[in-house]
């Protein structure tokens, strides 16, 4: 049986918030790099926040963050959770170990189908403002259970387990840094507004997606494969 342990999760999210001040990371191009190598379509697991509510008030926190140059805010629908990055790229014939065929796709998801309907659905609170390195985020707080899901994906076949997936904590991001202008006054008013006082998402279901990566834009497109409904 699963415990959820929100204390320790609280502890962590807090340990990022320490890290606030230092400099972030930005992403300037997503697939000319020696992770992506020019490939575009990755696989993942997520949560979408579809929650009229809970998007309206993302949207009055984003407008905020407006006043900043240093990020881009994230559209409405890019808002997610993510789960489990499968750590893989699809494509039509595999040439490099980070990449799943095409033909090979009806398998993971039958084999993620098996494992999903262990799960049933959960809450999770999007409670607090936070700075993860190459975002502004807002924390989920749901005790573990993502963590849990994301372990349990890794015993599909094909699926990697990233270096960050042992420490994997759930989040959306509302925002990505595209520059230093501006930081410490961000930092400043993440500082004063880090409450949200967002209702809770029930998560009844877990998408498996391509993320699109842009060659030009700030944020992937992200196109359903297949959703899995919690049991």
């Amino acid at each position: 049986m699963f415990k959820l342990d929100f204390k320790s999760q609280i502890v962590e999210f807090n340990e990022i918030w320490n890290k606030r001040y230092q400099d972030p990371i930005i992403t300037e191009n997503w697939i000319e790099n020696d992770w992506a190598k020019g490939r575009t379509d990755y696989l993942t697991f997520l949560i979408r926040v579809n929650n009229k509510e809970v998007v309206e008030k993302i949207i009055e926190i984003q407008r905020e963050l407006a006043n900043y140059s240093c990020i881009d805010l994230a559209p409405e629908i890019y808002l997610h959770l993510t789960v489990k990055e499968t750590g893989c790229f699809l494509v039509n014939e595999k040439k490099d170990f980070d990449e799943i065929e095409r033909c090979d796709l009806e398998n993971l998801v039958n084999q993620a189908d098996d494992i999903l309907q262990n799960f049933k659905p959960f809450k999770i609170k999007l409670w607090k403002l936070n700075n993860f390195k190459s975002a502004v985020v807002l924390e989920g707080l749901d005790g573990g259970v993502i963590r849990g899901i994301n372990e349990a994906l890794m015993n599909v076949t094909g699926i990697r387990k990233l270096y960050n997936d042992p420490f994997f904590l759930p989040h959306v991001s509302v925002a990505l840094y595209k520059s230093l202008n501006q930081y410490i006054e961000l930092i400043k008013f993440l500082e004063e507004n880090r409450e949200t006082h967002l209702p809770s998402l029930w998560v009844k279901s877990i998408e498996l997606v391509i993320a699109h990566l842009p060659k030009f834009d700030r944020f992937p497109r992200l196109e359903s494969v297949q959703e899995f409904k919690l049991q």
